[in-house]
């Protein structure tokens, strides 16, 4: 029912009544604290509920924009009840300061700073001055001072909220209570006021005012809404129905499950809506950029056609109907969907040679079937395998596995968000072929001249090979002349003046023997077989 408080205001007023009878009762001083701690919750909830209603009148300015003939009228209205309590509720935290200044004997700054945390008050108990403030100094029913104008004030609010309902004034019941039966604790009839503030220590007076700050706050939310829903809806007559049926998506995995909505749709066949696609503003419906009419219509359905690049793309706009009351400002309904495009490509593989090399980036291209690639993930049983996007991936295996099989576990991620096997496949780990030294300038098919050696460098090869930039450096060698068996050694693959000085000393058809060469690459330093080469 409107006008009901919530579960928690409903706990926080139980706890305000039991605590107040205990005070009667003289109870010790731990009650003073317990008041503490439920006015420190009023404050919060009163907070709480400021901040909703301010939503409601936000949602209201809001339509009031999109439709002001229609919306204007109670908007007024509701500004009325905005006005209206916000002077209620600062009379009423005005007498909150008052009280706090007289019975603390603080300034007017001083008792701001303690108001919303009264654990700060030094004379919580103090009941003498409070009931002063709101008594008055000789009337014995507590009439005739702040309290009962804090009575009158809150029942000329009622009246006024239920003038400003009007016809809707029965829908809602505010709970802002001053008429009713009350006893004190020895069963005699007592007023409203008595009730509320007489003998009525301070800390527990200002929680009570508290508590009616917080009714205030609901009778408010209650009545913004309650206009706002005598707005009446705009009223649209549809004359055709069909069942619909929209998947999540049209390609199902396996151990993915197929999901779709399944609604009624409803349009009328004597009205073409427009639609509009591109961004716009939702307050004003004015276009943020560039945008398209949608020209294709079946039976009052727009059909929408786009491709694109291989990604993510996001389809938004708003489809504007007529209002069925003539004069009236047409609806906006806005939308926005997402889908991707995917390659159409086929993959090749020759099972038979799946092969990682021991040392290496092996390139591994990874795609599933209707899964974008950033929805693709893998795994292997050994070595290390790292994104590079667009399904590419990176794989490399330690020497360790070299004569061995690992495993690359393929997995995608679904438009449920859920993760399924994309099968398992089977790699063996090879090293790489040991590559080959030679002499650039050297003759292959006879003697070599001196001049045209010593130009040349020492390096190596892989043959037939198929990976590309994969190389080798030379690292040292040692060149042996037959005959005397004399000796030069080298660094790198230039001839330093060691060697080119046994080259040019060499006579001819002497034969030099490079050996015990060294060359660096993927997986490590290998020696290379040696070069012989005849001088001319």
């Amino acid at each position: 029912m409107a006008g009901a408080l919530s579960p928690r205001q409903k706990m926080i007023n139980m706890m305000y009544l039991i605590l107040t009878g205990m005070l009667a009762l003289n109870v010790s001083k731990d009650i003073l604290n317990a008041f503490v701690v439920v006015n420190n919750s009023l404050v919060v909830t009163n907070k709480n509920f400021d901040s909703k209603v301010q939503d409601s009148y936000l949602i209201f300015a809001n339509a009031l924009k999109q439709n002001p003939e229609k919306v204007k009228e109670y908007y007024d209205k509701a500004m009325l009840v905005k006005k209206n309590t916000d002077e209620l509720i600062g009379f009423i935290k005005d007498a909150k300061i008052k009280v706090i200044m007289e019975t603390d004997k603080i300034s007017k700054d001083e008792a701001l700073k303690v108001v919303d945390s009264v654990i700060a008050i030094k004379a919580k108990e103090n009941f003498d001055d409070p009931t002063r403030v709101f008594c008055g100094v000789a009337s014995e029913n507590c009439t005739g001072a702040i309290a009962s104008e804090i009575k009158k004030r809150i029942e000329d609010y009622k009246k006024k909220i239920y003038e400003i309902l009007g016809k809707d004034k029965d829908k809602i019941k505010l709970s802002l209570i001053t008429d009713g039966v009350y006893f004190d604790a020895n069963k005699t009839k007592i007023n409203w006021e008595q009730n509320n503030f007489q003998h009525m220590v301070l800390v527990a007076a200002i929680t009570n005012l508290n508590r009616i700050i917080g009714e205030i706050k609901n009778a408010e939310f209650d009545a913004v809404n309650q206009l706002f829903s005598s707005v009446s809806n705009l009223d649209f007559k549809f004359d055709q129905l069909k069942a619909r049926v929209v998947p999540k998506s049209k390609i199902v995995t396996v151990g993915e499950n197929y999901e779709a909505d399944l609604f009624v749709a409803a349009w009328d066949s004597k009205q073409t809506p427009e639609i509009w696609i591109g961004d716009f503003d939702t307050v004003t419906w004015k276009p943020k950029g560039p945008v398209q009419k949608l020209e294709t219509f079946v039976a009052g359905i727009g059909k929408f056609i786009s491709g694109g690049g291989v990604g993510d793309h996001i389809i938004t706009g708003v489809i504007k109907i007529p209002s069925p009351t003539p004069g009236e400002q047409p609806r906006y309904f806005p939308f926005k969907d997402e889908y991707k495009v995917i390659p159409s490509t086929s993959t090749v593989s020759n099972t038979k040679m799946n092969v990682l090399y021991v040392g290496l980036g092996n390139p591994v291209s990874i795609s599933v079937p209707g899964t974008a690639s950033d929805k693709i993930n893998a795994s292997i049983t050994g070595g290390s395998i790292v994104r590079k996007g667009n399904g590419n991936f990176i794989v490399t295996v330690p020497g360790t596995l070299q004569g061995k099989t690992v495993k690359i576990n393929v997995s995608a991620t679904t438009a449920s968000g859920t993760t399924k096997g994309a099968g398992s496949y089977e790699f063996r780990v090879m090293g790489i072929p040991r590559p080959e030294s030679y002499l650039t300038t050297a003759k292959t098919n006879g003697p070599t001249p001196k001049n045209l050696l010593i130009q040349g460098e020492l390096k190596a090869r892989l043959m037939g090979f198929v990976y590309e930039g994969v190389g080798f450096n030379i690292i040292s060698y040692t060149v042996m002349r037959s005959g005397d068996g004399k000796k030069a050694n080298g660094n790198g693959s230039k001839f330093n003046s060691e060697v080119i000085s046994l080259i040019n000393s060499t006579k001819s058809g002497g034969m030099l023997f490079f050996d015990l060469i060294k060359a660096s690459g993927p997986g490590g330093i290998q020696q290379l077989s040696p070069v012989i080469v005849t001088i001319q």
